[in-house]
């Protein structure tokens, strides 16, 4: 009896200190909603040797506009008409594009009817080399701001996969064991947010103004997000930005 309470006793230690480590491998950072500022907290923690850098931010929604020229090679028009992104998204751009390990937002949208496909975003923000995973988060009886659940996968047209935001940065932190999740499990789940996980967040002028050590940012995986009250849900009865919801769900995962 004493031999089987103390398996127990070493069991629940080694899954806490699994669990406490996934959650040390994250850290939230808020940045200022402005593209520029996006591209320069990108470079800092490039530069800070972050092992992933996961955009929680929207890039749906393109900073350009739409330039004519003139075409002489267009049936029933003379003008191409070409969608121009402004020098702050050229320079957003450049700094996604120099990230080494880097994960971006895409969107499960309905399309062919009842298909839904992860849709990226504006075209030019997205290096080739980018993982991507949809942020769509399952709302409660139809209420936004009230989530529980989290569709983890979801098969493409063409069988394609894609996984969830929070699964992408799972992936990263244990593959084996998100992989033994995913096949272990339906695609949508309820999310666990006990017992409560504690991230570390931070906003970028902490570091700019050394009141944070950069060198913490070495190895870790950092969520980048906008602090605004739409980027907030209810879930569980506890509330919670977006991206510390993305976080919870790839500890859920990796457990």
């Amino acid at each position: 009896m004493v031999r089987a309470k103390l398996l127990i006793v070493i069991f629940q230690w080694f899954v806490g200190v699994c669990l406490a480590q996934s959650e040390k491998e994250l850290v939230i950072i808020s940045v200022k909603d402005n593209r520029l500022e996006l591209a320069k907290a990108i470079s800092f923690l490039n530069s800070n040797d972050a092992k992933l850098i996961c955009i929680n931010v929207d890039l749906f929604k393109c900073d350009s506009t739409v330039k004519t020229f003139p075409s002489n090679h267009l049936i029933g028009s003379d003008t191409l008409a070409i969608l121009w992104p402004s020098e702050a998204e050229k320079v957003l751009a450049h700094e996604l594009g120099s990230a080494r390990s880097l994960l971006l937002p895409s969107e499960l949208r309905e399309l062919y009817g009842e298909k839904y496909l992860a849709i990226d975003g504006c075209g030019f923000l997205y290096p080739y080399k980018a993982k991507t995973g949809f942020v769509n988060l399952i709302s409660k009886n139809g209420d936004r701001s009230v989530i529980d659940r989290v569709q983890i996968f979801n098969v493409q047209l063409g069988a394609d996969t894609a996984y969830h935001f929070g699964v992408k940065i799972a992936l990263l932190i244990n593959e084996n064991a998100t992989r033994k999740f995913i096949k272990s499990h339906s695609d949508t789940v309820q999310i666990k947010t006990k017992p409560r996980k504690r991230f570390h967040t931070y906003s970028m002028d902490q570091f700019y103004l050394n009141k944070v050590d950069a060198k913490l940012l070495k190895g870790k995986v950092a969520i980048l997000r906008i602090d605004r009250p739409e980027e907030y849900r209810t879930i569980a009865g506890k509330r919670m930005s977006a991206s510390e919801i993305m976080a919870n769900i790839a500890c859920q995962v990796v457990r």
